[in-house]
């Protein structure tokens, strides 16, 4: 993801660079964290390949395969909110849930969406806007550091797996 938003900024001259600043900082990081949360389940829950004998996989293995399918098919949002009911952090859970509706709520204007798409980074520093959004990735970043890294269970997974 990183790759393309670099591509798309040399390919663009820059044009349009804040919106895709800010769906990296919140859109596209959720996309990321869903896959590393429907992984995390693969252990967290019963049917994980890591508490079944190597002998008894081909029977697990149906189970496990439905269990991903049905995960990946849930949207992230769902995945996350799923997460923050088994490892509770009302305060947290509430910062990301409002961050990310503000952030829809700007991508759904079409007043701020097109002043994003018209802002030019060396204005960024300057303009309330992204300035505002930028605080609300920020607000999105601290509450999956809180999930991620103040949750005993997903901080061992994430060290484990998510961290190379």
């Amino acid at each position: 993801m990183a790759v393309d938003y670099a591509s798309k900024q040399r390919d663009r001259a820059k044009e349009g660079w804040a919106i895709r600043n800010m769906k990296l900082r919140m859109s596209r990081k959720l996309i990321f964290v869903k896959g590393l949360l429907v992984c995390y389940e693969c252990i967290l829950k019963p049917l994980a390949p890591s508490q079944v004998k190597q002998t008894d996989l081909e029977r697990h293995l149906p189970p496990l395969v439905s269990h991903l399918r049905q995960s990946v098919s849930r949207t992230a949002l769902d995945v996350l909110a799923e997460t923050w009911l088994e490892f509770p952090n009302d305060a947290s859970a509430s910062r990301m849930f409002s961050a990310y509706d503000t952030f829809l709520e700007v991508l759904d204007n079409p007043e701020q969406r097109q002043r994003l798409a018209g802002l030019r980074p060396e204005d960024a520093a300057k303009d309330e806007l992204f300035q505002r959004l930028r605080a609300v990735g920020h607000e999105f970043q601290d509450s999956l550091n809180d999930l991620f890294f103040d949750t005993p269970d997903l901080l061992q997974l994430t060290r484990k797996y998510g961290v190379f």
